[in-house]
C-alpha cells in the first residue's frame, strides 16, 4: 500500500503515525491504533452467492500492479474473460474496441492521472448503461473527495478475497441487468 493509503485507514481508525526519521539510519514508523473493546465480526455475512456466468468481459484498472494481477488470475482462474490494465486511457481504448461485449468495468478510485469517477464517465459516454465496479483502500472521506458517493455505487474495499471480488462482479452485473427491465 502506498503511503497516502495508509493514512487514510490509520486516521480512519482513530489512529495516529508517528515518524522518525534520521541520515543513514532508516525511517521508522510507529503506528497507534485504539483499542478494541467490542467483539468485532470479521467479516459481513454474505448472502446466498449469485448462479451465473458472466457473459463478456470484465475490464479492470488498478495501478497498483500486484492487485491489478491477482484480481487478473482470480477471473481467469474462474473462467471469465477479462482484461486488466492500469491506466484510464488503456481500459478507455479496449472499451471502446470491445464496445458491448464489456459486462463491466472495475475500476480503482484513486489513480494517478484520471481517477475512477472520471473514467467511469467516459466509459459510459462510449458504453451507456455498463456496470461499474469501484474498488478502494482509502476511507470513506478520501473516497468522497474524489467524488464517488459509496452510498450509491458499488464499492469493493481492498484488500478482498478473489471469492469475493468474483461474487461482487457477478452482483453489479446482476443488479444492473434487473434495473435495465
Amino acid at each position: 500500500m502506498g503511503l497516502a493509503t495508509v493514512h487514510d485507514i490509520v486516521t480512519g481508525m482513530d489512529g495516529t503515525i508517528d515518524v522518525e526519521s534520521a541520515p543513514g539510519k532508516g525511517t521508522i514508523f510507529t503506528v497507534s491504533l485504539p483499542a478494541v473493546t467490542a467483539a468485532v465480526q470479521a467479516e459481513p455475512e454474505m448472502p446466498p452467492p449469485v448462479d451465473m456466468t458472466v457473459e463478456g468481459y470484465v475490464v479492470i484498472v488498478d495501478d497498483e500492479p500486484l492487485v491489478r494481477e491477482a484480481s487478473a488470475r482470480a477471473l481467469a482462474g474462474a473462467g471469465i474473460e477479462m482484461r486488466a490494465v492500469a491506466d484510464a486511457a488503456r481500459a478507455l481504448a479496449i472499451i471502446e474496441e470491445l464496445g458491448d461485449r464489456v459486462a463491466i468495468l472495475v475500476t480503482d478510485v484513486v489513480m494517478p492521472d484520471v481517477g475512477g469517477r472520471e473514467l467511469a464517465i467516459r466509459a459510459r459516454q462510449l458504453t451507456p448503461g455498463l456496470p461499474v465496479l469501484y474498488i478502494t483502500g482509502y476511507t470513506d472521506d478520501a473516497v468522497l473527495r474524489r467524488g464517488v458517493e459509496t452510498e450509491r455505487v458499488e464499492l469493493l474495499r481492498k484488500p478482498y478475497s478473489p471469492q469475493l471480488l468474483i461474487e461482487v462482479i457477478r452482483r453489479t452485473i446482476a443488479k444492473a441487468t434487473r434495473q435495465r427491465r
